[in-house]
């Protein structure tokens, strides 16, 4: 049956719920479920309040409470949990899982009282404030000694760390640098069947992307179509954004079980015509280990990818609180959050380094060469999310 988005009408309404009818609702739902520092959502004893925090008082508590469990959805989580254990001497263990896995794990364990995970460390803005928030099975904390190194607009929820997802290509294949200088043009006949990324059903993060290029990214595209076509837009769709979505999704992408295997398809050697591809910034510097060669694609108009944040928050009856404390104040700090850096990434502590250097070339300025997802628009990602899955359903059939 075709989804009511895949008519114009139907996307308008999209746009509609999630952009316009959805943040109306965010203050409501922040009062239940975005508490800081000195607020809390839904938990009773299970609170974590900060308005006397003392961090050496914090580090000798957190000791008597035994071994502390992260999740987060990258691997790095691993060697900060090694670094917290030698720096605070308290077992740690750091365990990478996909937002579902850690969604369903902390609402079962909430919901039984049986909490085994302290903090988890999540890219899905929108799953974090449409589920773990809004109804109290975590809490977002900012230690109230770094409350004024965080801006505004990362601390409600907490975005601890900046990514990226970018446009790439294989430089040994194209030494003179990437061979598109537009993203239209990767809906170009000329590319059909050579850009390889994750199935965007499978990744929240592209589904997002998608929705802000309706949104905000919608004028920027259509002027950089005007430089790709040499004329105005003609289309049927509602906008610039949709149009592209639309186009990309017919020109028969390579759609990837994961971000690694979107990176082999266009870093793999000996390739005579290898695919652009869309992938995370941390595969660049694993590149070399997994024995690709990846570029971003520079200079490309109007964005080389977009830039989203990563949150982190405390489980509701979190079973070592003052742990989970000490380790949200660590990760916030350059020590911290170093190992996540090298995936590239920049720390939303303003006094970190904004930079990893192992960061690629082209990965130095956010503001001008990536579209930036939003953080207040969490819940618009979250409810228009089935709706531009069904879009792109119904166009890369």
């Amino acid at each position: 049956m075709m989804s009511i988005y895949a008519t114009p009408r139907g996307r308008r309404r999209l746009r509609r719920i999630g952009f316009a009818s959805t943040l109306t609702t965010i203050s409501a739902l922040l009062a239940v479920g975005c508490g800081t520092s000195d607020t809390t959502q839904a938990g009773g004893s299970d609170e974590i309040s900060d308005t006397e925090f003392d961090l050496a008082e914090v580090r000798e508590d957190a000791k008597d409470e035994g071994e502390i469990n992260v999740y987060n959805n990258s691997s790095s989580v691993e060697d900060v949990a090694k670094n917290y254990a030698k720096k605070f001497d308290i077992e740690a263990t750091g365990t990478k899982a996909e937002t579902s896995e850690m969604v369903e794990k902390v609402t079962r364990e909430v919901d039984a009282d049986r909490v085994t995970v302290s903090v988890i460390q999540i890219e899905d803005g929108g799953a974090l404030e449409g589920q773990l928030l809004s109804q109290g099975y975590v809490q977002s904390w900012v230690p109230s000694d770094l409350e004024s190194k965080i801006e505004s607009e990362n601390a409600d929820p907490l975005a601890y760390v900046w990514r990226a997802l970018t446009i790439a290509y294989n430089p040994d294949v194209y030494p003179r640098g990437c061979p598109i200088d537009n993203m239209w043009e990767l809906t170009d006949p000329k590319w059909k069947g050579h850009v390889a990324f994750q199935d965007p059903r499978l990744k929240t993060n592209l589904l997002n992307w998608f929705i802000e290029l309706t949104e905000s990214g919608a004028e920027p595209l259509a002027k950089a179509y005007e430089n790709y076509a040499g004329e105005e837009l003609d289309s049927d769709e509602d906008n610039a954004g949709w149009e592209f979505i639309a186009r990309l999704a017919k020109n028969d992408p390579i759609l990837t079980d994961s971000d690694s295997d979107a990176a082999s398809a266009t870093g793999a050697a000996g390739q005579k015509n290898p695919p652009l591809s869309i992938l995370s910034s941390a595969k660049y510097n694993d590149a070399e280990e997994d024995g690709n060669s990846l570029a971003v694609c520079k200079g490309l108009q109007p964005w080389i990818g977009v830039s989203y944040p990563k949150y982190m928050a405390i489980v509701k009856g979190a079973p070592a609180p003052n742990a989970a404390k000490l380790w949200v104040h660590y990760v916030l700090t350059e020590d911290g959050i170093a190992p996540e850096l090298e995936d590239g990434g920049y720390s939303a502590n303003t006094d970190v380094p904004p930079a990893s250097e192992n960061d690629p070339d082209g990965l130095t300025d956010f503001e001008n060469q990536l579209l930036r997802l939003d953080p207040s628009h969490n819940l618009a990602y979250w409810d228009g999310r089935q709706g531009m899955s069904d879009f792109w359903q119904v166009n890369v059939s």
